[in-house]
């Protein structure tokens, strides 16, 4: 909207430009009308037309704050990863806007959070303004998927959609897993001991069985070798299969396994169960066995031994039973 008179804007129709300032040393001015210029959502710009003596020309000046949009958000979380029910910060920052009046809303999944500390700088007059603001929240195992988003409005925006910053709390969340260790019969003697790895994210981990406490064999899950057995969940989480085949009649003791699962670099965790050796394996006394095994290994050489001195002596009694034998 434009509020003036029509004889200013006929003298100063012609040659009509817009300086930086009022007329300068030496110039001769006159302040001919003042203009009040409302331009959509911006702020109401005042204008002033400045006669130039007899001449034809005139100067126009318009004192108005600057009108800058304010950068796209940028929302930064922690460094380092964090587990369940731990609570993080996260931060949004943006610049370059003016004037200062500015809304900044925080969301997780289209659920709003609140923001523990917002502020605008500088507090005073200024053609450029920044914000920064910082929202908590607990971390859940199910948050895998989740997003943080802040949302800047601005009156530069003209009614548009707000700007958005984003941040995957994937990037930020470790849920360590659980462990279950189990067995089942197969064929005969012969039993699975399976180690079940539920729930765990990120995918990063190694798990090493122990035979009563020596190591027996490392996977890790991210080769290409055991990846098959990956099993990602519909929370982003991640399940994992590892097991042995055991010969339970190969053992006269009871066995221990040990399932130790290492876990995006944090200290192993472990299951234990044990393998109960088959009855008649060990019911069967080692004092027995030993000479038994002896008697087993020397047979044949004893029975030779003996055979050829029942024929040496065989020998000599029939030649000391011949006259004149020796």
């Amino acid at each position: 909207m434009v509020d003036t008179k029509s004889e200013t804007q006929q003298e100063c129709r012609s040659g009509a430009q817009i300086g930086g300032e009022s007329p300068g040393r030496g110039q001769k001015g006159d302040l001919n009308s003042g203009l009040d210029l409302h331009l959509g959502p911006a702020p109401r710009l005042r204008v002033q037309l400045w006669s130039l003596g007899s001449s034809s020309s005139c100067l126009l000046f318009i004192n108005a704050p600057l009108v800058a949009k304010p950068s796209p958000p940028v929302v930064s979380g922690p460094t380092a990863r964090a587990s369940p029910e731990q609570t993080v910060n996260f931060t949004c920052n943006s610049h370059g806007f003016s004037p200062r009046s500015i809304t900044l809303r925080w969301f997780k999944n289209g659920n709003e959070l609140a923001a523990s500390q917002t502020t605008v700088d500088p507090e005073g007059n200024s053609t450029s303004y920044s914000i920064s603001s910082t929202t908590r929240l607990v971390l859940a195992p199910g948050d895998v998927r989740s997003q943080v988003i802040c949302e800047v409005t601005h009156v530069t925006l003209q009614g548009g959609p707000p700007l958005r910053g984003t941040a995957n709390l994937s990037e930020v969340l470790r849920v360590p897993p659980t462990l279950e260790v189990s067995q089942e019969p197969v064929a005969g003697d012969q039993v699975k001991v399976t180690c079940q790895v539920k729930k765990f994210y990120p995918q990063r981990l190694q798990l090493t069985w122990l035979e009563n406490g020596n190591v027996s064999r490392t996977e890790t899950a991210s080769t290409a070798s055991t990846a098959w057995n990956l099993i990602e969940n519909k929370d982003g989480t991640f399940n994992w299969t590892s097991w042995l085949l055991v010969n339970s009649s190969a053992h006269r003791e009871d066995v221990v396994f040990t399932c130790q699962v290492q876990h995006d670099g944090q200290p192993a965790v472990t299951k234990n169960h044990t393998v109960v050796a088959s009855a008649h394996q060990k019911d069967q006394d080692p004092r027995l066995s030993t000479p038994l095994l002896v008697t087993v290994t020397l047979g044949p050489k004893l029975l030779l031994l003996i055979t050829v001195s029942a024929i040496y002596a065989h020998r000599k009694r029939r030649l000391a039973c011949v006259p004149g034998g020796k």
